[in-house]
């Protein structure tokens, strides 16, 4: 029996340490796959994002007050059929006194922010708005595609 026993291959130390190193290989393996999985992911991700079609510029107005005591209340910028625009709203007197004249001053920005044209507009006002009345304005003119902005305030009043 003792024959046996000599016939049988030992391990030695170099073949116990050759198990845990292909475990480690298999785990390595599986970190540089799942690695993979998520830069794809990722790239994936990214493109999508980037190739979103952007929205069309939506056209706003920015309010800018110069004057605290004449406030501009409800602005809204309309465009028609014929290519006109039209910035409405109502100003009212929030001075102590009564005011005479108003002036709007709107001024038109393109898509990078960059002011491409003004217009002021006086108010038509019955002979004097007293305190804390309100009064509609408008502005009227001739649109143009690149306008994308509006900033309208008081300019003057008296």
């Amino acid at each position: 029996m003792d024959d046996n026993r000599d016939s049988m291959p030992v391990a030695d130390e170099s073949d116990r340490q050759i198990e845990p190193d292909i475990r480690s290989v298999r785990r390595g393996a599986w970190r540089f796959v799942t690695l993979g999985i998520a830069a794809i992911a990722l790239l994936t991700a990214l493109i999508v994002v980037l190739m979103k079609p952007k929205p069309a510029p939506v056209v706003s107005i920015v309010e800018t007050q110069v004057a605290p005591t004449v406030s501009i209340l409800d602005a809204s910028w309309t465009v028609d059929a014929q290519g006109k625009y039209t910035i409405a709203g109502r100003i009212e007197n929030q001075s102590g006194g009564p005011i005479r004249s108003v002036t709007v001053r709107v001024m038109f920005f393109d898509e990078s922010r960059a002011q491409i044209a003004t217009e002021p507009s006086m108010v038509d006002l019955p002979e004097s708005l007293p305190p804390g009345a309100s009064h509609p304005f408008s502005v009227t003119g001739q649109h143009d595609a690149r306008y994308k902005a509006a900033d309208y305030r008081v300019e003057s009043w008296n």
